[in-house]
């Protein structure tokens, strides 16, 4: 005789039964349930949660009274509040919620400005309860690209989560940087880096011959001011000679410039000295003063770079050297500690440039 068995349906809904025997086992899955007793199958009808953002471990969602919520992982979503309001959706007129992450251990929410196109973030506390603010970054900055990174998300419409771009020359305040497209763009600090162009196209890796290749784009070093305009220039360094070349000569360079400037002032202030320092402490301050240029325009002539940089070192023992004079001729009452000090100001920015130069063309 075959066996019977008795069951028992717990639950009937769908195509699969959750069902138990006279021994209480139970048999099947569950489905198509109210397991949390809200009244809902699946997310309640009345506050589903509509994800906005679900890159990392947080996500931003919303319900449908677009109310913000903060979910980690699978957890419930918590609510968004400042000042004890749970935020919504449109409740800052021009700023648009982008995204919630805990990033280094701190809660926080992503803002977007669309009329300025500029990130801002709010620090919340462990309760997502809005702490404090930061930021103004301007999109497709070193910072907004930053903030792309930590959140997730491609903020500008670029198809990039993170800088597109890469650096190939950092050295001073204004680096050298390419895009994915090979494309030159020259970023000063941290601004949105500015399109290199020749005849109205922008200049892109290759497009020099090849004997031609980037050395350097510091506006530091290789800026010609024409009134309120500025020209940036580039310097290339020809492959197998080590040979500078560049679109004018050396007295285009800041750094010679700068040096003309200091032995001008130098000859102006010692013609105050008295007669009897005319073979002392006069001509040794006009020598140093005049070998500074001198140097930087004989090294740029050179053929090689190992000369430049010979010639280069030279012009830095002389901003030493008349360092020295202008103190000691103030010491001895020769001139007032003002007139001393102008130049010596002037001396340490020339020295900051001579030295950065040097590190350019050693590299």
């Amino acid at each position: 005789m075959a066996n019977s068995y008795q069951y028992t349906t717990v639950e009937s809904s769908g195509n699969t039964k959750l069902v138990k025997d006279t021994t209480n086992k139970f048999f099947a899955p569950i489905f198509g349930i109210d397991t949390n007793g809200d009244g809902y199958i699946g997310s309640p009808a009345g506050n589903p949660y509509i994800s906005i953002e679900s890159s990392g471990n947080t996500k931003l969602v919303k319900d449908t009274t677009n109310k913000f919520f903060a979910q980690v992982g699978q957890t419930i979503p918590t609510a968004i509040n400042n000042g004890g309001q749970q935020i919504f959706q449109n409740i800052y007129a021009g700023w648009q919620t982008l995204a919630a992450e805990t990033v280094n251990s701190q809660n926080q929410v992503l803002w977007k400005n669309t009329a300025g196109d500029y990130l801002h973030i709010w620090r919340l506390d462990n309760n997502w309860n809005w702490v404090s603010s930061e930021g103004k970054f301007a999109l497709n900055s070193a910072a907004a690209f930053t903030q792309e990174t930590n959140f997730g998300i491609d903020t500008n419409g670029d198809g990039i989560i993170g800088s597109p771009y890469t650096t190939v020359e950092s050295s001073g305040n204004t680096k050298l940087v390419k895009d994915t497209a090979n494309k030159f763009f020259a970023q000063v600090g941290t601004n949105t880096p500015t399109a290199i162009n020749n005849g109205g196209q922008q200049i892109f890796q290759g497009k020099i011959s090849s004997l031609w290749f980037r050395l350097c784009c510091s506006i530091q070093f290789w800026t010609k001011n024409f009134g309120s305009t500025g020209l940036s220039m580039l310097n290339w360094r020809e492959q197998g000679t080590g040979r500078m070349s560049d679109i004018n000569d050396f007295k285009d360079l800041i750094i010679w410039q700068k040096g003309m400037d200091i032995a001008q002032r130098c000859y102006f202030l010692t013609k105050l000295f008295p007669k009897d320092e005319l073979y002392g402490m006069v001509q040794q301050i006009r020598r140093s003063a005049v070998s500074i240029p001198a140097n930087i325009s004989e090294g740029y002539g050179r053929r090689y770079r190992g000369e430049y940089i010979r010639f280069l070192n030279i012009a830095q023992g002389s901003v030493n050297e008349l360092e020295t004079h202008l103190i000691l001729s103030h010491r001895v009452g020769l001139c007032s500690e003002k007139d001393v000090e102008m130049i010596l100001n002037l001396l340490k920015k020339e020295s900051r440039m001579i030295i950065s130069l040097i590190k350019k063309l050693e590299n």
